[in-house]
């Protein structure tokens, strides 16, 4: 797997590449399906994301996000239609789903 320069650099707008991302805890994704951006904040966080559709895993998403912030990535989540999210009882983990339509 080849990594774009979006993983490792922040981007400044006015200046393009500033400095690498993880020293401002950001996460940067450019096109990468949600499966991904969930295992990396699994690698950066103490509570796991667990995204149990495929069709979801496979979405691809663009944005930047707070590595150490999972519930801001919930937040970004739950936005998308039909998704549901559940925390487990002790905090450390949240399964993430989403219905399909009935045929």
């Amino acid at each position: 797997m080849v990594l774009g320069a979006w993983h490792r650099w922040g981007l400044d707008p006015d200046r393009g590449p500033c400095c690498p991302a993880w020293t401002q805890r950001k996460l940067i994704f450019e096109n990468r399906p949600l499966g991904e951006v969930a295992a990396e904040f699994n690698r950066y966080n103490r509570q796991s994301i667990d995204i149990r559709s495929p069709e979801l895993r496979s979405q691809e998403v663009t944005g930047v996000f707070q590595a150490n912030d999972p519930d801001s990535f919930m937040l970004f989540l739950a936005k998308i239609p039909d998704v549901n999210i559940e925390r487990s009882a002790d905090n450390r983990s949240f399964v993430v789903t989403q219905a399909t339509a009935a045929n």
